[in-house]
């Protein structure tokens, strides 16, 4: 038993070495290349991320599904190239689908523990709402301006579909330093008791393609 799984650890080093070898090659002579496999290889699709969320919801075993093998073969990939930063090659894009309420759920294809959801005010339709969630330990995977990035792009369906922005009430100290930080990027957020506003007609003159290309 032992040998089989010395045999069995034995394998799986030897395949992320030769994929990694594989990466290192395709990232010199074939950049793109190189990309289009890491995604493939390590990042989940939105498709992977909904499955993974409803199991876990549902308090099933997630643990054999395509989002947990490939947060597994990020980790291995990660601790083998890390020195190098390689992964940063990787330009972060925000996925969005719909939900079976119809609300827009956004994530970033290098960070998808991270999930923002925006759907329409039910108190007063003039105004898009979020609900953040973050699916894993925030020290490791916070800090990386992902959900600036995912709010800014909600913002920017907000505006497209000619409607404000409103926070629910606040519950946490990192939902107001968001806010805090949208505001001194040039939003002009009013604050009312714990709610953070933007009138569609105000976020219509704001350029948000400007501060999420920055």
């Amino acid at each position: 038993m032992a040998d089989g799984l010395l045999s069995s650890i034995g394998g799986a080093i030897k395949d992320q070495y030769e994929t990694t070898k594989r990466g290192l090659g395709l990232l010199v002579n074939d950049p793109s290349q190189f990309t289009k496999e890491a995604v493939a290889r390590y990042f989940p699709t939105k498709e992977e991320v909904a499955q993974f969320r409803a199991i876990e919801k549902s308090g099933g075993d997630t643990s054999n599904t395509p989002y947990m093998q490939k947060m597994f073969n990020l980790a291995q990939f990660q601790g083998s190239i890390k020195p190098t930063g390689l992964l940063q090659t990787i330009k972060p894009e925000i996925n969005m689908t719909l939900d079976s309420m119809k609300r827009a759920v956004l994530t970033e294809n290098t960070n998808p523990n991270i999930v923002l959801t925006a759907t329409k005010n039910p108190d007063n339709t003039k105004y898009m709402s979020p609900y953040l969630e973050v699916f894993d330990d925030p020290a490791v995977i916070g800090g990386k301006g992902t959900a600036t990035r995912l709010y800014l792009k909600g913002l920017e369906l907000a505006k497209y579909n000619n409607l404000g922005w409103m926070s629910d009430s606040l519950s946490s100290k990192s939902t107001e330093k968001m806010y805090q930080r949208l505001i001194n990027m040039g939003i002009p957020f009013k604050k009312t008791g714990d709610v953070y506003q933007i009138s569609p007609e105000e976020l219509s003159k704001i350029n948000l393609e400007k501060l999420i290309k920055k």
